[in-house]
């Protein structure tokens, strides 16, 4: 109950468990950077404007905030970075913008958390970029020069990242997540939330070799794979295509 949907609901309660968690990690380092996710609080986009100066881009980005967040403009946190990638040209007529907006009051909760944690927060980072920190610029494999999605599927919200050459390109927030999957589960096989929980981590699997094949039901995209219709696809032992 501490959060709700990525928002910080009980800041002091959280702050006392990652306290802990830090004691005994052995962590005694207090500068913390950290990162804010969420749907409802937060809004990460890659938007495209023309060509413009630092000074015209600030004025700007004033502007495509009231265009792109869905709560109020004037109680906000907002952060943005013009986007230089390999290979465009000199004289393009427009440039890409990476655009971050945060409501005050779930920063507040979040640097109030930190606090009752004993950290000093140093620098607040958006989940997307985070992301990108670990899985791409800390690989030991030069993932930095392919076009690489990320998908991180939590209980509520399934988090899209695709990144082209190590620079986030379309970050996207979706509400179908794991208890999505559980209550398709039960409502199907009429088990409980419990049971559905129990099933999707013994029995769930995507078959990645099906995926881009001809629908086995039809009426889609041949780019997608057909998961109501089971049996053509089995695989080994009991486990269904998921």
């Amino acid at each position: 109950g501490a959060v709700e949907s990525n928002i910080i609901i009980d800041p002091q309660l959280l702050g006392q468990a990652v306290k802990q968690l830090l004691k005994d990690s052995g962590v005694s380092d207090k500068s913390s950077v950290s990162s804010v996710a969420g749907q409802s609080a937060l809004v990460v986009r890659v938007i495209e404007v023309p060509q413009m100066s630092e000074a015209e881009l600030a004025e700007t980005m004033r502007y495509e905030v009231e265009r792109h967040v869905p709560f109020a403009a004037n109680e906000v946190i907002m952060d943005f970075q013009a986007i230089h990638r390999e290979g465009t040209p000199d004289d393009a007529p427009d440039m890409e913008v990476l655009l971050a907006v945060a409501q005050q009051d779930m920063v507040d909760r979040h640097v109030e958390m930190l606090f009752a944690a004993g950290l000093k927060p140093a620098s607040i980072d958006v989940e997307p970029l985070a992301v990108a920190r670990t899985y791409i610029e800390l690989s030991p494999d030069p993932l930095a020069k392919k076009t690489i999605a990320i998908v991180n599927i939590g209980a509520n919200n399934t988090d899209i990242g695709i990144y082209q050459d190590g620079i986030l390109a379309f970050p996207r927030t979706l509400p179908l997540a794991g208890s999505s999957l559980n209550r398709a589960i039960s409502g199907h096989l009429g088990l409980s939330d419990e049971q559905a929980e129990e099933y999707k981590k013994a029995y769930a699997e995507v078959i990645m070799s099906a995926v881009g094949q001809a629908p086995a039901g039809g009426g889609m995209d041949d780019s997608f794979m057909d998961f109501s219709v089971p049996g053509a696809e089995e695989a080994d032992g009991d486990k269904m295509p998921f």
